[in-house]
């Protein structure tokens, strides 16, 4: 064989885009076999239960549950025992999702003392309980072992939870923990609710619990996700800014799952105004409700707005705000649903898109992902739906840009 420089064989290795092509270079020759397994082995993803979260990591090795009937415990023992023969795989690995059941709660359903201390991304989905006897066991049983793997990768960089109940107190020492990651960047919060001794009632929580003394060092974010109810929205937008800056995010993404706006409102006054990437959804939507984008501060770096809509008037109230406040967009991405309009409100679309495009020079395009009558809509129906807008050039068919989910 040749003999080639190792940065020049690690180039060559990253390069290689095919799962099946790094295992063959594995197996070929010793001076691939680090570089190969620091790829093959980059990110690893448990599944033990149904999964039935929007948010998910593609696995790129072979360690992955998806068998309900398979006992955790007796997977991670062989785990365990593979990864003890070769150390090195526990070092490549640099995300990590852990998806456990997410209606039963057993003492050992949740993997502890994992080995991992180079993570730079994880995610953890827990159970989302409001009886207080299920919430109890997942503090118990489920937290701690995070806390640990927090502590032990303090590299992290984007982490996720996933449908999490806990009682106040609990998060509490959870964003402590993470408010100690001096290089996260991300965050991701889906489903956090906050769930009282009292009796189980987590809509009467006014917040999430702060801690007596703000903390004097604080991780700055620049990347936001939260989704959640109205009420529970709002509480994460008063809580979070005494665990983490937030006035420094660059990316942020709001979904709702009901008609209440305070929440995004609230977290829109409070993220301040170096926002260059925006994602709003809503599941119910009702007159003006994007009224909320109007009554925030001017993002005057804002160039790549996300919208889901349904009701054209949103979309008018929406561009209004785009062009009166002169907002230097460049990539305006939609999704909707055809049906839910009828033809008049379709042509009115074309036309507040096509105002759009001539009165924001910058504008460069227009994604749009539109469900027609359960159907995804082509490049060819863009055409017939919004022919004015499609005649400029500027409007493509695209799916949303999920970053949230890596």
């Amino acid at each position: 064989m040749v003999t080639f420089p190792q940065e020049i064989i690690d180039l060559f290795v990253d390069f290689t885009p095919l799962k099946a092509d790094l295992k063959s270079l594995s197996l070929a020759h010793r001076s691939f076999l680090r570089r190969s397994r620091y790829h093959l082995f980059s990110t690893i993803r448990f599944i033990h239960g149904a999964n039935n979260s929007p948010l998910n990591y593609k696995s790129t090795s072979f360690f992955k549950v998806r068998n309900e009937g398979l006992a955790l415990p007796k997977y991670l023992t062989s785990f365990r025992s593979t990864i003890t023969q070769n150390p090195l795989i526990v070092s490549s690995v640099r995300t990590l999702s852990l998806f456990t059941g997410y209606t039963t709660l057993e003492t050992d359903d949740f993997p502890e003392d994992l080995p991992f201390t180079k993570l730079h991304s994880l995610q953890v989905r827990f159970a989302r309980h409001l009886d207080l006897t299920d919430v109890l066991k997942t503090q118990k049983w489920r937290v701690p072992p995070l806390i640990r793997l927090i502590q032990t990768n303090p590299s992290l960089q984007h982490l996720a939870i996933d449908a999490c109940s806990l009682e106040p107190s609990s998060w509490d020492t959870l964003f402590s923990n993470i408010a100690s990651l001096k290089q996260l960047h991300t965050l991701v919060l889906r489903s956090a609710v906050t769930v009282t001794s009292e009796d189980g009632d987590y809509e009467a929580q006014r917040s999430l619990s702060l801690p007596a003394t703000p903390l004097t060092t604080k991780p700055s974010l620049r990347k936001l996700y939260v989704a959640c109810n109205d009420p529970e929205l709002k509480r994460v937008a008063i809580s979070l800014p005494h665990y983490f800056t937030i006035t420094q995010l660059n990316v942020l993404a709001l979904q709702c799952s009901s008609s209440g706006w305070s929440g995004q409102e609230a977290v829109l006054m409070n993220c301040g105004n170096r926002l260059v990437s925006l994602s709003i959804g809503v599941e119910f939507w009702r007159n003006n409700a994007i009224n909320v984008l109007v009554g925030a501060p001017a993002f005057s770096n804002l160039s790549h707005l996300q919208l889901t809509f349904e009701a054209c008037s949103e979309l008018k109230i929406m561009a209004n705000w785009l062009i009166k406040e002169r907002i230097p967009l460049r990539l305006l991405h939609l999704t909707c649903e055809k049906h839910s309009m009828i033809a008049h409100e379709i042509r009115t679309v074309d036309n507040v898109l096509l105002n759009l495009v001539t009165s924001i020079p910058s504008l460069q395009l227009i994604a749009a992902y539109v469900i027609m009558y359960e159907e995804l809509a082509n490049t060819k129906d863009l055409a017939d739906i919004l022919p004015q807008t499609f005649g400029t050039g500027k409007l493509k068919y695209r799916p949303m840009m999920k970053w949230w989910e890596v």
